[in-house]
């Protein structure tokens, strides 16, 4: 027999204490193969950071350094995945239709799992046989659609013919739409309605803690109401986004400019009743952003910051579908990582935060991203229909949009032909083209107003798009136009790390639009996928490409006008891909680090692809009998990358941009300061003129700052201010500084008046305007 085990000692246990806490720095040294894959991976992301920081076009041959250091970063982060044997995180793990555990006899589980099975989304059974089509549904739907294009005539919408448009679509979708018979939308509804019913949630508390559903066989509220970890990082940084797109919303930017003016002019033509398709003013705008507009003029009238919380909330949308369209592509853990970055991201505050039409490309490029990857992987008849929804209904949000479908058009077909290339896939092929069809019929529907005025008045509805192409001349053809074409892809390329677009309404000019962190991962994002498409044939990464190209082109096809390529606004699409791209390569550099600390990760042959994700991590983590310092490196690391682009986007946005975009704007707001004074002293606004001057200010934006957009401020010469003689009030004239004309004969028939000089701090104390203020009743003194 043994005897008990000897006590240990209090020097023994200290000593004991030291070795484990020395195995825990030095763990990760005893695997040579992860210590060099590390080593690499953090050596090229520190070399691409690096010489993206130093990165200046201004200098002489910094490019070819910047070039040649870039290179080497990517060579290294790549060196270091492929010694490793990492890979992209796959969501899509296989080129079939995805399956998944037939549930379709269980009671769902949640609200959301209730929703899915309603919408077929987590029925694989009906893969092998979907349902038909309702040919008669069909049928009427094509004849709806068919008087809708009649009834459109005149670029006018109607309530019947509103009605008509929105009944050809419905009746589209109900005809086509995919469903569970067992559980149908309304019987969806109706569960959903339990949530506010007293006396269920009093019988469901009752119980002490929620029942399983699937033991059961019934849904009850609160089983419904569960948030993950996961669940509440998503909420928690969607909060942080609609934070940052509205903080100081008021104030940056500050100044308005004449495209403002014309599109809430084409706000007040909504108010006013008139409720066109297409609004023809200044060379044509699509309608949604005006109709958007108008319904939101109660909460600050028609003002420049109504525009702006207009175009935040369109904006605001580009984040959630970001997450689902980057989680489809790469799996949970990279679309938090990809939120985390979009959230602050510059790139979108100044498209979302102009009071423009400009976020309205990353939101439906995100929104189109999402069902298109969803239909290349999971190949479900309902993702093509709500693919070709969003698809129409771009169409009625910005120009840039129109070529978006040309790249789901090119995935779409390369899809089809890697299915008829394989054996087998025959079926599949064919059910690819029929979901297409009615992802095409299904736009089209949407699209119907549109192409009825496209019909009526072709030129008016291209000239937006075809003047960037062809000059102002539509039938014109620049010289040069396929050199221009190529020099344009490539300074496109370089928007993001090189040199950025030079509009100062949009950007910061000349600035890439990427931080030096941000354009760091994103080339080396660039590079994986690459490597990927070429090394692990990852279809994935070709979609992903095409969908980037495409969201360039609209840049890029500015053949007419080169000087506006690249184009923040135009390239707008591209947003949610170049998140993606930044994402995924932050995500290889943590899996990276908490494999390197010692974490196990999970055995690959359990994976359908040889990928390991921050998610799997986790789970080795729970069973693993190790310290975790892995996850606190991690997440330390993790913090400090996202905050510091944090940083470096929220310093440039709001400190940088503003300074910048006052220095250059017209000040109308000054203008619009003056007239709100004149009316505090007694004025009235009616009393109130502005001469005109050149190169000075927009009277309509004056109009609208003062509250006003219908009121016309603008006299014709300084000879009409006589015809104002005799009025009761006293009279304001505004007058440019430079106009010593005007001023002296004001100061000849008014010698009475009050001049004052108008400078501000953001015209470098140079004069502004003069105003002169004529006292009550006053007549002008002939000599």
């Amino acid at each position: 027999m043994t005897g008990p085990a000897p006590m240990m000692s209090s020097r023994d246990i200290r000593r004991s204490r030291a070795i484990s806490r020395g195995s825990l720095f030095l763990r990760p040294l005893g695997n040579r193969t992860q210590t060099f894959g590390t080593a690499c991976v953090l050596i090229g992301l520190g070399s691409a950071v690096y010489f993206q920081s130093h990165a200046d076009p201004a200098i002489s041959g910094n490019g070819v350094t910047t070039l040649l250091g870039l290179l080497f970063g990517c060579a290294m982060f790549l060196a270091g995945l492929a010694v490793a044997g990492d890979r992209i995180p796959a969501a899509w793990v296989q080129t079939e239709p995805r399956a998944s555990v037939d549930a379709t006899d269980l009671a769902p589980k949640t609200v959301g799992e209730l929703a899915a099975r309603s919408v077929g989304a987590r029925n694989p059974s009906r893969q092998s046989a979907p349902r038909k089509v309702s040919q008669r549904l069909l049928a009427v739907s094509a004849a709806l659609g068919a008087a809708t294009f009649v009834l459109c005539g005149g670029n006018k919408f109607t309530a019947l013919n509103v009605a008509v448009w929105c009944a050809s679509v419905l009746t589209f979708v109900w005809a086509s739409w995919e469903r569970d018979r067992k559980v149908t939308p309304f019987q969806w509804a109706a569960s959903g309605l339990e949530l506010f019913s007293p006396e269920r949630w009093q019988s469901n508390l009752q119980t002490g803690r929620p029942s399983d559903p699937r033991q059961t066989g019934r849904w009850r509220p609160q089983d419904g109401i569960r948030l993950t970890p996961m669940a509440l990082i998503v909420v928690s940084l969607l909060v942080a986004g609609a934070l940052v797109l509205t903080w100081r919303v008021g104030e940056v930017p500050r100044e308005m400019t004449s495209d403002h003016a014309e599109k809430l002019l084409d706000v007040q033509d909504v108010l006013d009743g008139r409720y066109r398709i297409f609004f023809p003013r200044n060379t044509g705008r699509e309608a949604m952003q005006f109709y958007l507009i108008a319904l939101m003029t109660p909460l600050a009238g028609v003002s420049y910051l109504t525009m702006k919380l207009g175009t935040v909330l369109v904006g605001f949308f580009t984040l959630p579908f970001t997450f689902l369209f980057v989680r489809t592509v790469s799996g949970t853990g990279v679309a938090i990582l990809a939120l985390s970055l979009e959230v602050a991201m510059r790139w979108l505050l100044q498209v979302s935060r102009v009071g423009l039409r400009f976020p309205f490309p990353p939101a439906f490029g995100a929104a189109i991203a999402y069902f298109l990857f969803k239909c290349l992987r999971d190949r479900h008849r309902n993702d093509f229909l709500l693919l070709g929804l969003v698809i129409g209904i771009a169409q009625h949000t910005y120009t840039a949009l129109r070529l978006v479908p040309l790249g789901v058009a090119v995935s779409l077909v390369i899809a089809y032909v890697m299915d008829r290339r394989r054996p087998g896939r025959e079926e599949q092929a064919s059910r690819l083209l029929a979901d297409t069809v009615l992802m095409v019929a299904a736009s089209a529907l949407v699209f119907m107003p549109l192409a009825r005025y496209a019909a009526e008045e072709p030129q008016m509805f291209l000239f937006r798009g075809m003047s960037r192409l062809a000059s102002d001349q539509v039938n014109a053809v620049p010289p040069n136009a396929l050199l221009v074409f190529v020099q344009n892809i490539v300074n496109a390329l370089l928007f993001f790390n090189w040199r950025g677009d030079s509009v100062w309404v949009n950007t910061i000019p000349g600035v890439p639009i990427l931080d030096s962190l941000s354009g760091g991962l994103f080339v080396l994002g660039v590079s994986w996928s690459l490597y990927s498409l070429v090394r692990h044939r990852d279809v994935r990464q070709l979609h992903v490409g095409i969908f980037l190209f495409f969201a360039m082109l609209p840049s890029i096809m500015s053949v007419a006008y080169p000087g506006e390529n690249p184009s923040t606004v135009r390239m707008g699409a591209a947003i949610p891909i170049v998140a993606l791209l930044m994402a995924t390569a932050l995500h290889a550099v943590l899996a990276r680090l908490w494999l390197w600390v010692g974490v196990a990760p999970p055995n690959p042959a359990s994976l359908a692809v040889q990928s390991v994700t921050i998610g799997s991590l986790l789970k080795a983590q729970k069973s693993s009998s190790n310290i975790g310092f892995g996850p606190l490196l991690v997440g330390v690391f993790a913090i400090a990358v996202i905050g510091s682009i944090w940083k470096s986007n929220l310093e440039a946005y709001f400190t940088a941009y503003p300074a910048q975009h006052t220095l250059s704007s017209q000040h109308a707001s000054r203008f619009g300061d003056v007239i709100k004074g004149f009316e505090a002293f007694g004025g009235l606004r009616d009393d109130a003129f502005i001469l005109p001057g050149s190169y000075w200010v927009d009277w309509r934006l004056m109009a609208i700052e003062a509250g006003d957009i219908k009121w016309r401020p603008i006299i014709e010469n300084v000879a009409a201010a006589r015809t104002h003689d005799g009025r009761p009030g006293k009279r304001l004239y505004i007058v440019h500084p430079e106009d010593r004309t005007s001023l002296d004969q004001l100061r000849q028939w008014y010698p009475q008046s009050t001049f004052t000089v108008a400078a501000f701090p953001e015209t470098m104390g140079q004069p502004l305007f003069v105003t002169v203020e004529v006292p009550p009743g006053a007549l002008a003194v002939s000599r």
